[in-house]
């Protein structure tokens, strides 16, 4: 089965029981480094359901705290598709 493979380390800890436990819980934590983190470190193992809560507003700097976001651009620094061609 493709779960056992995956989760072969944890099922070796706290056997089927325990990794369906972790994998049917549901979760709240806070959106702070602290909270990315541990986030980070139950997703992994296959935890079930996260939800996150964040009552401030997200800038750049707070991107750099996680390595699961990527700065916003904005209009000005966006990629844009540009090609050229020469005639031989």
């Amino acid at each position: 089965m493709a779960t056992d493979d995956k989760y072969d380390r944890q099922l070796r800890l706290w056997g089927a029981s325990g990794q369906a436990a972790l994998m049917g819980a549901h979760v709240l934590l806070g959106a702070e480094p602290t909270g990315s983190e541990t986030l980070k470190n139950l997703v992994l193992p296959g935890l079930g359901l996260v939800a996150v809560v964040d009552g401030g507003k997200v800038t750049a700097s707070d991107l750099a705290s996680t390595s699961s976001s990527s700065p916003p651009r904005s209009a000005a620094s966006a990629p844009t598709s540009t090609s050229s061609c020469s005639a031989r």
